[in-house]
């Protein structure tokens, strides 16, 4: 039995392995040659009769199925610690190569990972601080609007509710990759513009994913943001007849075109919204970001 665990357990391993072939090449044959000689190791010290032989043997399989068994998480695991990491999606070990097509370099945000080793992200809509809309998730300790958007982090404001500011402007890198022209970092102009009569909207800006709306939240000391679609547009998607309400009530501020450069790629109800907001409002250019004023409509 145990040496049929060993052999499943570094099989599986050196398929992992094996979708990122160009990284550390020599390690699967090393696995498999110590699943080997843990298996024979095993086998053999169940028919020996001799007591010394017996845990002679028993100890060099027990060694070599650990090998056989750990090397291949535990490489892992070194390559994670030693790598750099950004934004806001968890990944562990090399680019993988799979079906799920080619990552980036090691390390980074946007590479994909093998199964099986790699961490799990979160799904749903609040994520890192941004507001998210209804029929998605929110943190623990989220303030919840009347109509059950809510709002995560310090600054969560809502009709009645309080607001809280933070007296230090963390970086936001990391975030989005498509926001702020790929860097996630926000612009100190446009959080001084979002900041202005804050106090005065529910939401000082909209965007599109939780990402994005993470990074401005952060930046700005936690003013709340308005995700459309949750976290890589998994969460609950506001309808448009809803966000012409809340425009036409006057509680958003600016609508934020993720990437700077004309509206969000997502597709659903935020290409929607897209759509009416461009045909409605005008753009223009704030810290690198092209943004609408949702309280000034074209004439």
């Amino acid at each position: 039995m145990a040496a049929a665990v060993v052999a499943i357990t570094s099989t599986w391993a050196v398929v992992l392995l094996d979708r990122s072939p160009q990284w550390n090449p020599w390690l699967r044959p090393l696995i498999v040659a110590a699943a080997a000689v843990a298996a024979t190791a095993l086998v053999a010290s169940a028919y020996v009769h001799s007591a010394g032989w017996r845990r002679t043997l028993a100890g060099a399989g027990l060694a070599a199925a650990i090998l056989a068994s750990l090397g291949g998480p535990a490489a892992y695991a070194a390559q994670t610690i030693s790598t750099g990491h950004t934004g806001s999606i968890p990944s562990a070990g090399p680019a993988a190569t799979d079906g799920a097509g080619s990552g980036g370099g090691p390390g980074s945000a946007s590479s994909s990972r093998a199964p099986g080793f790699a961490a799990s992200a979160g799904s749903g809509g609040g994520s890192g601080g941004a507001s998210s809309l209804p029929g998605a998730s929110a943190p623990s300790g989220a303030a919840t609007g009347p109509t059950g958007v809510t709002g995560s982090g310090p600054g969560g404001r809502f009709p009645g509710g309080s607001t809280s500011a933070g007296g230090t402007r963390p970086s936001a890198s990391g975030a989005n990759p498509g926001f702020g022209g790929g860097t996630g970092q926000v612009s100190s102009t446009l959080i001084k513009a979002l900041e202005t009569g804050a106090s005065k909207y529910r939401w000082v800006a909209a965007t599109d994913g939780s990402q994005s709306a993470a990074s401005i939240e952060l930046a700005s000391g936690g003013e709340p943001v308005m995700a459309i679609g949750g976290f890589n547009g998994q969460g609950g998607n506001i309808s448009l007849a809803q966000f012409e309400k809340y425009v036409a009530a006057g509680d958003i501020h600016y609508y934020i075109a993720s990437g700077g450069t004309g509206g969000p790629g997502g597709g659903g109800t935020s290409s929607a919204i897209t759509t009416w907001v461009e045909a409605h409002f005008t753009a223009k250019t704030i810290g690198g970001q092209t943004v609408y004023d949702l309280t000034a409509p074209r004439s």
